[in-house]
């Protein structure tokens, strides 16, 4: 009796990538690596530029509601 769910069959997407040639694999790792620098410089950045807004930040607050006390 023929089963109503057929269960695909696993590995079939990924059997392509098998028969790679080495330059394949080291230019992957390679963009792989560069893409990574990329995004930690990137996210070192960001954290900078978000420490500067939020100093700004708060040095207008401060002027704003402590000068404020003074009049």
């Amino acid at each position: 009796m023929a089963s109503r769910f057929e269960i695909p069959e696993i590995g079939t997407e990924t059997g392509n990538f098998r028969n790679a040639d080495p330059w394949e694999h080291v230019l992957g790792m390679g963009l792989g690596a560069v893409f990574v620098n990329q995004l930690v410089k990137w996210d070192a950045q960001l954290q900078q530029d978000l420490d500067k807004m939020l100093e700004k930040a708060k040095e207008a607050n401060e002027r704003r509601y402590f000068e404020q006390d003074d009049d």
